[in-house]
């Protein structure tokens, strides 16, 4: 249950960060968005996922989220 909640929180950060980022005078909402990256990275090991998929789909998006957030922007 607190790990549906991390995910459904994070979702939203992740839409609110990537918005905000759009906007040339809002540069640190890419650290935002990074930020709720490291956080789904690092959640399944805090709640201990109760299955592998949704450890993985956590592992996937936070990680997805970084380079687009972060690795993308800098090329």
């Amino acid at each position: 249950m607190a790990m549906m909640a991390s995910d459904i929180a994070s979702g939203c950060l992740l839409v609110l960060f990537g918005s905000l980022s759009l906007s040339w005078r809002l540069r640190w909402a890419q650290w935002g968005t990074c930020a709720t990256g490291m956080w789904l990275l690092f959640a399944p090991l805090v709640f201990w996922a109760p299955s592998a998929a949704s450890m993985n789909n956590d592992m996937l998006i936070g990680a997805l989220a970084i380079a687009f957030s972060i690795l993308i922007p800098m090329m």
